[in-house]
């Protein structure tokens, strides 16, 4: 008996420890609770507020749990492509998902949506969830509403071509004068010889009159050229030869090149036609061969040489300037918005002469073709800007 009464005693003591450690993990459970619950407030919070939409997807890309989605989302991320209940809209997000399954790892995309209070357009990353053995258990779609960010950029993107417009008034108009004297003082010549002798052949001013009609020309491409860059001509990509596009930036500040005894050489390989937007890319040599000129003012003269070969599966176009250079300090910043160097100072007050944007805009436009814009400078001896873009 006081072997079987001690045994239910131990036992009694167990069930008692037992019972303390329920207690212990209800009240475990209870924080946990409240915590996934905080937890999950918060990630509503912040998808709330940073225009976010967060979705979790099981293996069969169905949604698990969504946070602030637009009421379009509710049905858009349900099913899976070519589901015929799937909203085209998001057949896209669907196929992000589908590389993460194939591939395992993440995606990133922007996506225009059609949704039914208008269109929008969101940064849609797809990540994979892993457990802590490493497997991928979930994939993780975060879709932000970038609809504003790109109007603005849209914004700031004209007006930068306008600022390019502004500054090449000066050079341009100086080449439509010289078009409209050479044509002036042909008629005139004309009108001589006519008084002259009223029965003159047509054949003995033809040559006048071809001088007035190629001058014409002249003076219709140089205002085309002005005009495609201020409306931003054809969005489509194509084939083309980017050493006429250099060219062509080159012959609109001709006579301002002239006028500030800045020297231009051309060191041009044999490089094959690439694939790029024509007025995009115009925009791009056009604003660094200006800033180019920028830099070397006050120095009475300068060099701008122009390299174009083909490296690597790139062709590589490098603009190098013999002026101020770029201080090692500001080098990692000049690509960033509204970083801008062009400031002078009157009396104590310093004057922002740039928008800082040329560059921004540069940057960015590269990285839509897939290239790289990188600089390479020293303060004091000039700076080179190399441009890398993909072959095919």
């Amino acid at each position: 008996m006081g072997i079987q009464s001690k045994s239910q005693n131990q036992l009694y003591k167990q069930m008692d420890v037992l019972k303390q450690r329920i207690s212990e993990l209800e009240a475990e459970n209870v924080t946990l609770r409240e915590e996934l619950h905080l937890g999950e407030q918060r990630l509503q919070l912040v998808a709330k507020n940073t225009l976010t939409t967060l979705a979790d997807n099981d293996l069969n890309l169905e949604v698990v749990k969504i946070y602030n989605p637009h009421p379009d989302f509710e049905k858009g991320f349900v099913g899976t492509y070519p589901d015929p209940h799937l909203d085209p809209n998001f057949q896209e997000i669907d196929l992000l998902k589908r590389e993460i399954i194939k591939t395992g790892a993440g995606h990133r995309k922007e996506v225009v949506l059609s949704l039914s209070d208008g269109i929008f357009t969101y940064n849609v990353a797809a990540e994979p969830l892993k457990s802590l053995s490493g497997k991928t258990v979930g994939i993780v779609v975060v879709a932000t509403d970038i609809t504003e960010r790109k109007q603005v950029e849209q914004y700031l993107l004209e007006a930068e071509k306008l600022s390019m417009v502004g500054e090449l008034s000066a050079s341009v108009s100086h080449e439509i004068k010289n078009i409209l004297a050479v044509i002036m003082a042909s008629a005139q010549l004309i009108m001589k010889k006519m008084n002259k002798d009223s029965s003159i052949s047509y054949k003995s001013i033809l040559p006048w009159i071809n001088t007035i009609t190629e001058q014409g020309k002249k003076g219709t491409n140089v205002i085309s050229n002005i005009l495609d860059i201020a409306r931003g001509g054809d969005s489509r990509k194509r084939l083309v030869d980017i050493r006429e596009i250099i060219d062509r930036v080159l012959e609109l500040q001709k006579n301002q090149l002239q006028l500030e005894h800045i020297t231009i050489v051309k060191d041009y390989a044999d490089i094959p036609k690439i694939k790029v937007n024509p007025e995009m890319i115009e925009q791009v040599f056009l604003n660094l061969s200006i800033n180019a000129r920028h830099a070397m003012k006050g120095y009475g003269s300068g060099t701008i040489t122009i390299s174009v070969r083909e490296e690597n599966h790139h062709v590589e176009i490098q603009f190098t300037d013999t002026g101020i250079g770029i201080k090692d300090g500001i080098k990692d910043k000049i690509f960033s918005p509204f970083f801008t160097t062009k400031s002078t100072y009157s009396g104590n007050v310093k004057k922002v002469k740039g928008s800082g944007l040329g560059l921004s805009i540069i940057s960015q436009t590269i990285k839509s073709h897939s290239g790289t814009i990188n600089v390479e400078s020293k303060e004091g001896e000039g700076a080179s800007f190399i441009i890398r873009l993909p072959l095919g």
